[in-house]
This record gives C-alpha cells, structure tokens and sequence, in this order.
C-alpha cells in the first residue's frame, strides 16, 4: 500500500477522533477520512478505474481534491494534478506525455479520454506526477516514487514536528509545497487547514479566515505574505499564534521582510529553497530579530544527505567561496522527467546562479535565463527587477529581453504602481540611474494598470504578462 496512505489508516485507528482536516469550518476526524477515501475508491473501481491507471486530476483547493487523491492511490493509480482552469489542449498534452486515459475532476465520475499510448507510468514506481508552473514555456512533467514522497515526509516531521501542528494547507495539489503542507501534516498525523480557492485569490478573505485560525505553521511563497498588507482596512493584521512561517527561496525584499515581522512577531523564519524536480534542498532559519537586520535572506546550507555543488560556466565545480550554477540531488527527487532518460546518479542542474560564503552559506542571484547580453554587457534582469521594486510607488515589475526592429536586444520594464500613486516612468528611470549601470537600465519603462498574470503557484507568468501588454498595445494602436 502506498506509505502516505497506510500511515492516514494507522491514525485512524490509533487516534480516531483526531482531527486530520478542517475545511469550511467543518472538522475531519482520521476515522472519517480514511472512510472516506475507502468509499471513493470503491466508486472509482466501479467507474472502470484499475491499479496502474495514470489519471490526470483538476487540482481545486479543498477535502475532495486530497480525497480523489487518496482514493486513487489506495487503487494503485497514478495521480498527475493539473491547475484548475487549465486549457483543454494543456490537459489534452499533460495526458498524452504522461501515458494517461482518465480525467477527474473533484467529487464527479472519472472521464475517459484518448487510448493512451505510451506505457503506464505505475511500472516504473511512479506514485505522484507533478507539471512543473511552465511559467517560461511547457510544463514539464516530474514524476515521484513512494520512496522520494516517504523519505520528505520523514524529513519534514522531523524537522517541524507536524504530528503536534496545524497546518495551512494553501498550496494547490499541482504544487510541489503541498508536499509538506497537506501529505507530510496527514502522514504525522497532524491537522491540516485548508485554504480554499476563493480565500487564496481574495487577499481580504484569506486575512479574515487567518484572523480566526488556530493554525500555527504557514508556508506561501513571497507574494502571498505581501497581499496580507493590501487592505487598507486591515493594516493591523497580527497573527501571534504563528510558530513556524516558511517563505520559499526566492527573493524578499526589505518590505516583505518587514511585513512578516510585523504580521507574525512570535515565529521562526525559514527560508527553504528547493524545485519541483528536487524538492527542498537548503534551509536558513532566523528569529524575529535577525530578519529585520538582514539584507536579503540567503537559502542557508544544503539539509541533510543533499550533495551540492556550483559550477563554473565551463562545468568545472568550485570550492570554497563560489559564484555559478547550483547543481543539487537529494533524497526526495525525481530521476528524470516523463519522457526522458533517467538521470541516474547525477546532480540536477537548477539553473539558479547562486554564490556561496567563506562560511558556506548560500544565496540565490539569479535564474541562470535571466542573465541576458545586451551589447557585450552582461545584465541581470531580476537585479534589474529588483531595483525597480524597491521603487515606494511601485505594486510589482516584470522585466524582460525583446529583440527590436533592429534586431537589438533591449530591456523592457512593465511596472504596475500602487493604488493612487504619482508617479511616471521617468521617475522610474532617474531611481533606476542611482542604482543601475546606464546599460541596465530599461530602453522602456510602460506603466500598466492590471495586475500582472500569475500561474497556479502565484509566480508571476512572464510569457504571458509580456503579451498580454503587447498585444493589447498592437489592438490600441
């Protein structure tokens, strides 16, 4: 049997009445969870779903999502969550490279698709297939053992001691984090809290569910903690039973530093790094104190039994005080994408640039993408982000690499300002003079009034924040 599942059946029995979910108010002891899954799976088998299906499942926030997942895994599926609201030719494409027939979304009858044809991912061990955000092309597929899901799990009791804990359960299921947020918290024994779908899009919703939760442990990416602080309304948003805030690897600027201190006075701080393809890799951890004195939060050192290294642009790994690509394997990660070779016992390329201390620590630079060459200057374009957010009048920026008429590269800046904010582009560019080499700074800088796409992880969407703005200029010209 699967290990998440026997150990939800094991606190069935040995704690019934514990609580396992809370969603929409409602509690879900073990005993009923575990009842429920059994109930589902035996009208999925009824369906026509057999062991080794591969079945491609709408990732809706809520009981029914972690209970279809559940339900297959106790029939020896393979489930592939994909974002809600996904395109049908996305799903169309995510089901035909993972070898699946079946669609199910929460709560309906499975839905039959095309005969598969390729190879059942069951055989070679796969329990869990999660798309990558594909926020800079296609979603890549990344699939998962029970050994890699059971060694995290271990991993993450062990380190936040979930048995004891209540846990928001924000991330959607497409979502690496929900690992450790719903199937890590379930496999202690632990309490989940569910976040639903509208309460994760509505900033002013989900602070008045956090207003009222007993939840002590809460993990988001940046952009989620900084929508905290968008109501007027609300500004004095102080959540004290909070233990444990886990943001996630990428960059937190002074603001949102200085908003999770604010918001959570009595929590530890984790920066955890880490990628689908690998899971968490690195963790720094600091009390209140120490993140207000911060310049930026590094991603620590590597946790253990991960093997890292950085390399330099010609692959030879460096010692010591370092600058290059980090190269990573850990014990929770995949062995090669669906649908190409394994990886065997090599480190996985990340593709972030990052640099390390003469004491060992490590800090994300850059997206290894996001370094482009403009007129023999090379340029980092979320240095250039950066600067611009730190601007006070501006919400947030995306800064990209177009090719011109003429052919030349050149920096764009789309910048997004906050509410009733005076300010111009030309502002922008003199702030970006203080900050920047003259060739970093943006060619254009345009001012837009919609937020920026986001992908079912929160990132934002580059691709298609880049032609949402060009083509709506090309229709307005």
């Amino acid at each position: 049997m699967q290990p998440l599942i026997a150990a939800i059946r094991h606190h069935s029995k040995s704690r019934p009445e514990a609580t396992a979910v809370r969603w929409r108010g409602k509690e879900h002891s073990y005993q009923q969870l575990a009842g429920m899954l059994l109930d589902r799976a035996r009208i999925l088998e009824q369906e026509g779903l057999r062991p080794g299906d591969v079945v491609a499942l709408e990732a809706v926030r809520g009981l029914d999502s972690i209970v279809d997942t559940g339900a297959l895994w106790l029939l020896g599926c393979v489930p592939v969550p994909f974002p809600r609201d996904s395109a049908p030719e996305l799903v169309a494409d995510i089901q035909d490279r993972a070898g699946g027939y079946w669609m199910l979304r929460p709560g309906c009858p499975p839905s039959p698709g095309l005969p598969p044809q390729r190879a059942s991912l069951a055989k070679g061990n796969t329990t869990l297939v999660l798309p990558t955000s594909g926020s800079t092309g296609v979603p890549k597929l990344v699939p998962l053992s029970a050994e890699s899901l059971s060694a995290f799990v271990c991993w993450a009791d062990r380190t936040f001691g979930l048995s004891r804990r209540t846990v928001i359960g924000f991330a959607p299921l497409n979502f690496d984090l929900s690992l450790m947020e719903i199937w890590a918290t379930l496999s202690a024994g632990g309490t989940v809290e569910l976040i639903s779908d509208d309460e994760a899009l509505n900033p002013a919703a989900l602070r008045s569910h956090l207003r009222k939760s007993t939840a002590d442990f809460f993990q988001a990416v940046p952009f989620v903690f900084q929508t905290l602080a968008t109501s007027n309304d609300e500004l004095d948003l102080v959540l004290e039973r909070m233990r444990d805030i886990v943001v996630t690897g990428s960059a937190t600027d002074a603001k949102t530093r200085t908003l999770l201190a604010t918001t959570f006075p009595n929590a530890t701080f984790h920066n955890i790094y880490g990628s689908t393809e690998t899971n968490n890799s690195f963790m720094f951890t600091i009390d209140v104190s120490q993140l207000l004195q911060l310049p930026d939060l590094p991603i620590g050192v590597p946790l253990p039994g991960v093997q890292a290294s950085i390399l330099d642009q010609d692959g030879r790994s460096l010692t010591g005080a370092a600058r290059g690509e980090l190269h990573v394997r850990t014990p929770f990660m995949m062995n090669g994408y669906v649908g190409s070779p394994s990886i065997g016992d090599a480190l996985f390329p990340t593709g972030d640039i990052v640099t390390r201390d003469q004491n060992g620590q490590y800090s994300i630079e850059s997206r290894n993408s996001r370094i482009v060459k403009i007129r023999g200057n090379r340029i980092n374009l979320d240095q250039v982000e950066a600067v611009i957010s730190s601007h006070s009048s501006v919400e947030e920026t995306v800064v990209i690499s177009r090719t011109g008429h003429d052919t030349n590269s050149r920096i764009e800046a789309l910048v997004r300002l906050r509410d009733e904010q005076q300010c111009t582009a030309l502002t922008l560019r003199m702030h970006c003079s203080r900050h920047l080499p003259p060739y970093a700074i943006p060619a254009s800088i345009s001012l837009v009034s919609d937020p920026f796409p986001r992908t079912s992880t929160h990132k934002i969407d580059r691709n298609a924040s880049e032609r949402h703005h060009y083509e709506s200029a090309a229709i307005n010209a």
